[in-house]
């Protein structure tokens, strides 16, 4: 039998990068341009008389649409931000490799770690992430080191696959209702604030990775963590 340790699970982290982001609507544009040459083309082809309209406007939709949804998929696959997290019964690692020496914070579970773990509901539809869905975050310290992993999930897709998920997850309020309640609960708003700071970092330079991994992860902290309190 091998004593070999299984490799580590390896995990994507902002697979829609800025790079990635950026070049998708040129992409699309260019897919929309061939899509009305080729209506062109064809209508010719076919009838010199023929109004290519109806035809290039149909290719044109279907080219933009497909040069994403292909440009996508290919793009995420070769195209990387330069960050990776590694998963397993030891450690979860951040590995940045966007400098010339890629940087390692590794977290180990069997030794004393901090976890702030806290959410929002996202107020409005963005491009990929619908009204009402919760955008949650955990950040991890030991010693050193110091990173936030984040995602967005399903609110009952959330509590179903946290066990006690409000119990590990602060909720963060907007700003006008933190201003409003501040007052009432002088403790509740200065929690708020440490959160909001914590809010600050994961916007500057948070994880994102798949909801799919943010609740594998978190099942290793629950189940391998030694949590300081």
């Amino acid at each position: 039998m091998s004593d070999l340790t299984p490799p580590p699970n390896r995990i994507t982290v902002d697979a829609e990068h800025i790079g990635i982001r950026t070049i998708l609507p040129i992409l699309a544009f260019l897919g929309f341009a061939g899509g009305i040459l080729l209506g062109r083309i064809i209508a010719s082809l076919i009838d010199e008389a023929l109004s290519p309209t109806c035809i290039s406007a149909s290719l044109a939709l279907v080219g933009a649409i497909g040069m994403v949804q292909l440009s996508d998929k290919l793009l995420k696959r070769v195209w990387t931000s330069g960050r990776y997290l590694d998963l397993d019964a030891q450690c979860l690692t951040l590995v940045d490799e966007r400098r010339k020496t890629p940087e390692q914070q590794a977290i180990s579970w069997q030794q004393p770690f901090q976890v702030q773990a806290w959410y929002f509901e996202v107020p409005t539809r963005k491009s990929r992430v619908p009204k009402g869905w919760y955008c949650a975050s955990v950040r991890f310290n030991q010693g050193q080191y110091d990173y936030i992993v984040y995602t967005f999930l399903k609110p009952d897709e959330a509590i179903q696959q946290i066990a006690s998920f409000h119990e590990w997850f602060v909720t963060l309020k907007p700003k006008k209702e933190r201003e409003e309640l501040s007052s009432a609960d002088p403790r509740w708003a200065a929690q708020q604030e440490r959160y909001r700071r914590l809010e600050n970092q994961r916007w500057q330079n948070g994880a994102e990775i798949s909801a799919e991994s943010f609740y594998h992860i978190f099942q290793f902290v629950q189940r391998y963590g030694q949590i300081n309190h």
